[in-house]
């Protein structure tokens, strides 16, 4: 009886927090666009464009399907939220779910055997922690706008379940469906965002723990290490690599036996699938067999980004980087416009370039890294247009966590470093200090303890900081609260749970330690999750100080993974109650007491997390447009995310002022975006620019030669207009000689500025 009961509560349980969370998150989504991202991805998800990147095209295609539920442009980006606000419901179910099988598993082998308490225990415990993470702040936050963390929370807590649920058939063929599944959701989550990759070291120690009874120390670290090369292997080798074999054959086909652009790849991607389809069929061995299916499933979910491949060809509207081959593509991937940090070892905000001698001069010293390939469509063939390289620095340092020379003094405030070089000790501390503890413990405890107010800082004590509402531990940490700003302490984001969610999920994690092996296994499978999708994070990311925006959506698995350990409090809460011989009824009523930590988080955070009457971004990128002429095609020049993401929305999605044109100036140095704005758009014919487009491809006029003439002039303009050459060039007339030490030549009072 108290099976059956158990079997129909969670399924309905589950169900249950999915309506509530649906109904909450519905209830609060943003009818429009919001503002950073959202906006160029709701334009991309409605007619299927090419994003920054790298990309989410699987995000895409499931957006696009829900944009053609719509009659008017206006309700687009409403439908693309509420696909988000559903999508994060159902990581709530899925959470319920893990928990309540976690739980159970603890309390005892046999379902069949439970008592009525424990059914209490079990299904307690999934309400409180899905509830819990429901009204956390950063979920929250990511539930109700257009943005892929939600769909990446989603598919997240899909392959965690999923992990679970294979333990109950772990020892059939037919269990096998359930490792080759979760493959497949990881090739899918690809085309969402990279994170989900971070759920395989949990993945694989439940795989260990339920195949292998002798468990040991050696084996736990042996298979830990192994997750951590296959997380190696499908980010630094599979999804580059892809890229780099197809296009060893797109360059054989093309260039060699003249076959048109795009068939090296086809063909490529052809021969992969049929081998990967031949080999399934040849090899029965289960290991090998089942190995192969993960492969082929994880290829066929990597392959959404052909999607990008197309719509690129298809010169869309929105076509960022222009990926329509498979090189470009792999630049895409792999960000190659961004400026990427330094991990194990590399230089510091002090480093400076090395030199090498070359004739009368000296250069920079580079490591010429690979070919750059560009279609040729006169000739039909890929030409080399240049080589990638690095610039070698010296004085490197191991863990480099202060690398941005642009930001010296913000790290010498975060580190206390007085130094023009940095210590190993500076260095240290600024991890500690605002990588580990304001970039991520912060956000921890913003979610689990209390939220000060929501303005964003930079360290100030009154800015941004977890809190407890618990007036005299406040106090201690951050001052006497009266003395901030009413409009501070009236902030919607003020949100005080006087630390009792936090207390609840270390109180789990020790019930959970406390139950022998099962539990110390179940606590070893959570903390990887727990690690990878938190404080790993934070150790790839490393972070520059002044950040243009609050980071804690990065984080959120890592806080999913605490909400199951807020629901094992309660269990644990009510399993010592159950032990001192107590029944039913009071052990009711101490779950009862423990939903109300939840009930506290939303009474908090409803205020500061309904959008549901926010138009701002909307608004703001429609003001911009109405306020230009309506004679002739105007133009409009913006700069990064917030000033043109909304311009881009509003007049892709909900055709605002389509005669008008949008000029991105951080683009405006690349070959792909100058070309897109020589092409008319919508009513409105391109830029009146007279370059032909051999004339700034890649690869061609890349730098700028400054003569000793013009250096002479410059000192000369100093000299006789010091106003008009401190406009030009700052104040001191060698500092643009200073600006550019990165990529100078520099011998005899001339230099040369080379390509970066």
């Amino acid at each position: 009886m108290s099976y059956l009961l158990f079997k129909r509560g969670n399924d309905l349980g589950g169900w249950i927090v999915f309506l509530i969370a649906a109904f909450v998150y519905g209830m609060t989504i943003e009818p429009t666009a919001s503002f950073w991202d959202c906006p160029e991805f709701i334009s991309c998800a409605e007619k299927l464009q090419v994003g920054h990147p790298p990309g989410a095209p699987f995000y895409m295609l499931v957006g696009n399907l829900f944009t053609q539920f719509v009659s008017d442009a206006s309700q687009v980006s409403r439908m693309v939220n509420f696909l988000n606000a559903l999508l994060s419901a159902g990581c709530i179910l899925f959470l319920f779910w893990s928990i309540t099988r976690l739980v159970r598993s603890i309390l005892t082998d046999d379902a069949r055997k439970l008592s009525t308490t424990d059914v209490i225990i079990i299904l307690g415990a999934g309400f409180v922690g899905a509830l819990a993470y429901t009204f956390s702040d950063t979920f929250w936050f990511s539930a109700v706008e257009g943005e892929v963390y939600a769909f990446s929370s989603f598919l997240t807590a899909l392959v965690f379940w999923m992990i679970l649920r294979w333990q109950d058939e772990a020892d059939s063929i037919s269990g096998d469906r359930w490792i080759i599944l979760i493959a497949y959701i990881i090739g899918l989550s690809i085309g969402v965002h990279l994170l989900n990759l971070l759920c395989i070291p949990a993945i694989v120690l439940v795989f260990y723990y339920r195949k292998y009874q002798a468990v040991s120390l050696k084996g736990v670290i042996g298979t830990i290490a192994l997750s951590g090369l296959l997380i190696v292997l499908i980010l630094f080798v599979y999804i580059p690599g892809m890229a780099d074999m197809g296009g060893w054959f797109e360059l054989f086909f093309v260039n060699v036996l003249g076959f048109p652009f795009q068939t090296g790849l086809i063909i490529f991607l052809t021969l992969v699938l049929s081998l990967l389809i031949g080999a399934i069929y040849r090899f029965r061995k289960r290991i090998v067999h089942t190995g192969l299916w993960c492969l082929l499933m994880l290829t066929i979910g990597y392959t959404t980004y052909a999607v990008i491949l197309i719509r690129a060809n298809a010169n869309t509207p929105l076509n960022e980087n222009a990926p329509d081959n498979i090189f470009t593509l792999k630049s895409y991937l792999n960000r190659e416009q961004y400026e990427s940090a330094p991990l194990l070892y590399g230089r510091t905000y002090a480093s400076e370039p090395e030199y090498v001698p070359e004739g009368d001069y000296y250069k920079v010293k580079t490591e010429k890294g690979s070919a750059i390939y560009r279609p040729d469509r006169k000739e039909g063939k890929y030409k080399i247009i240049g080589y990638k390289e690095n610039v070698c620095y010296t004085q490197n340092m191991l863990f480099p966590r202060m690398w941005n020379d642009r930001l010296a003094a913000s790290y010498k405030g975060w580190s206390g470093s007085t130094n023009d070089v940095p210590t190993q000790k500076e260095n240290l501390t600024y991890f500690i200090t605002y990588q580990l503890n304001y970039m991520y413990v912060r956000y921890f405890l913003w979610n689990f303890v209390g939220r000060q107010n929501d303005i964003q800082g930079s360290g100030e004590p009154e800015h941004g900081n977890w809190i407890t509402g618990i007036s005299w531990l406040d106090n201690l940490r951050l001052g006497d609260q009266k003395l901030l700003p009413e409009s501070l302490r009236q902030n919607k984001g003020h949100n005080v749970f006087y630390g009792l969610p936090l207390l609840l999920g270390l109180l789990g994690i020790y019930w959970q330690w406390a139950r022998g092996k099962k539990g110390k296994q179940q606590f070893s499978v959570l903390f990887f999750l727990f690690f990878m999708t938190g404080l790993a994070i934070v150790l790839y990311l490393n972070q520059t100080p002044g950040q243009p925006r609050e980071r804690d959506y990065a984080y959120a698995g890592s806080f999913y993974a605490f909400a199951i350990w807020i629901g094992m409090g309660a269990a644990g809460c009510c399993d010592m109650l159950r032990r001192k011989h107590f029944k039913v009824l009071p052990v009711s009523l101490l779950m009862l007491l423990c939903l109300l930590i939840p009930a506290q988080m939303a009474s908090q955070t409803w205020d500061d997390h309904d959008r549901s009457n926010r138009y701002t971004c909307r608004d703001f990128g429609a003001n911009y447009l109405m306020t230009l002429s309506d004679t002739g095609n105007p133009i409009i020049f913006c700069n990064g995310d917030n000033d043109t993401f909304p311009l881009w929305y509003n007049q892709d999605t909900e055709e605002v002022r389509r005669d008008a044109r949008i000029c991105n100036l951080s683009y405006a140095q690349t070959d792909w975006y100058i070309y897109q704005q020589q092409c008319p758009l919508y009513n409105a014919p391109g830029l009146p620019i007279s370059w032909k487009q051999n004339q700034y491809q890649e690869g061609k006029n890349e730098y700028v030669a400054v003569r000793p003439e013009l250096k002479k002039q410059i000192e000369e303009l100093y000299q006789k207009h010091p106003e008009e050459a401190r406009d030009s060039f700052g104040d001191d007339p060698y500092e643009i000689k200073n600006i550019l030490k990165h990529w100078v030549f520099a011998e005899k009072q001339e230099f040369h500025v080379i390509p970066t």
